[in-house]
């Protein structure tokens, strides 16, 4: 099967918020509400009072009136500059309203005032890696394990930043070290599945995320990693439950959808297939493989035209992807417009020798053996 679909994007998405870490969506942060603060006792009036503007920034945010918030947290340091508290729910704040860089900002002055803070270290580790600054984020998260080391959460966070970074043995013992915290840790499982599933230790990654399955089975990460574990191994039935159930727990992911479209595709379910990809094309429209994956469906049921239209939609997506021009040159094979399939043989020759080999093969039935220089 030639749909070797790539989900990096995805992983690149919902690590961050799946593995070892707390949403930055506002919905299980730390509650900046239930954080322990110094009461200051004043004989100002309220206007004056920066624990009075703390405490009203505290009930707009209990409403969601983040922007609200922020202007009473900014008024609580505006008259008094060391109010840890008031940084941080700023910071909170921002976050929920999905200001990173102001939230960053907040965050680095709390810190600047507490450095021990690991809530304040957790939370600029999980900004950076929100913005894919990999590097920023595992010096926080590294900060954050040397004052917090005994905390299974604190050596699974550690974790999901060394696995964006490629460093799978050291990810794979910093979760290892968090279940021996916490044997039962849903992060830290899902953290080793994640580890082995980027690393392609698919045996190994069957057992991972099987465990972080059981473990957490409404969460959407192990069940998709479980899917594509079956999907490298080209177990496509094993494939198709988890992929299904990951679509029930998020429907707008366009990623996930595509895994879907493959496992159906690998059955011979092109009709679901179809759907799944089309899916995945409306909801990652700067993503190549739903196109991909729907002229491939096409190609499949000898619909020329329609796989055209699909492999052409991919390369003005992504014009550097080899395996749309390969399968945009089959098509027009399989159309006779051998001249089309000549411009995308000549195209792959700069962009990935193997698939220029591929096609050259197909154009002239394998009588050479070589792709000529």
């Amino acid at each position: 099967m030639r749909l070797l679909l790539s989900t990096a994007g995805f992983l690149l998405v919902i690590t961050c918020t799946a593995v070892g870490q707390q949403s930055l969506n506002g919905s299980t942060l730390p509650d900046p509400t239930r954080q322990a603060f110094t009461e200051r006792k004043t004989a100002e009036p309220d206007t004056k009072n920066p624990l009075a503007e703390l405490r009203t920034g505290n009930e707009l945010f209990k409403k969601a009136e983040y922007q609200s918030a922020i202007q009473h947290y900014q008024r609580a340091v505006t008259l008094d500059g060391s109010f840890y508290q008031a940084y941080y729910n700023m910071g909170v704040a921002y976050v929920d309203s999905r200001k990173y860089r102001d939230a960053q900002s907040a965050f680095e002055k709390a810190l600047a005032l507490k450095h021990d803070s690991p809530a304040a270290l957790k939370y600029l580790g999980s900004i950076h890696l929100k913005l894919n600054e990999v590097e920023q984020a595992t010096h926080y998260f590294t900060e954050r394990l040397a004052i917090d080391a005994n905390t299974s959460e604190a050596h699974s966070d550690l974790g999901a930043a060394l696995v964006r970074l490629g460093k799978y043995s050291e990810a794979e013992t910093t979760f290892q070290n968090a279940l021996r915290l916490e044997p039962s840790s849903s992060e830290a499982l899902t953290g080793l599945c994640l580890t082995y599933s980027a690393a392609q230790e698919n045996e190994k990654a069957m057992t991972a995320c099987g465990n972080a399955v059981a473990r957490t089975p409404d969460a959407v990460l192990p069940q998709f990693l479980l899917g594509k574990v079956n999907l490298n191994l080209g177990h496509y039935e094993q494939a198709l439950p988890a992929l299904q159930r990951a679509v029930e727990l998020t429907p707008r992911d366009g990623f996930v959808h595509n895994s879907l479209g493959v496992a159906e595709f690998g059955l011979g379910k092109y009709q679901e297939s179809l759907k799944s990809f089309q899916q995945a094309m409306q909801l990652e429209p700067t993503s190549v493989d739903g196109y991909v994956g729907t002229g491939s469906v096409y190609l499949k049921l000898k619909d020329y035209r329609e796989a055209k239209n699909a492999f052409t939609k991919a390369i003005s997506v992504q014009a550097g992807s080899a395996l749309a021009h390969l399968d945009l040159g089959i098509t027009c094979l399989e159309m006779g417009q051998r001249d089309c399939a000549l411009e995308q043989y000549n195209i792959l020759q700069t962009l990935d020798a193997t698939s220029a080999q591929m096609l050259f093969d197909k154009l002239y039935g394998r009588r050479v053996v070589s792709v000529p220089r």
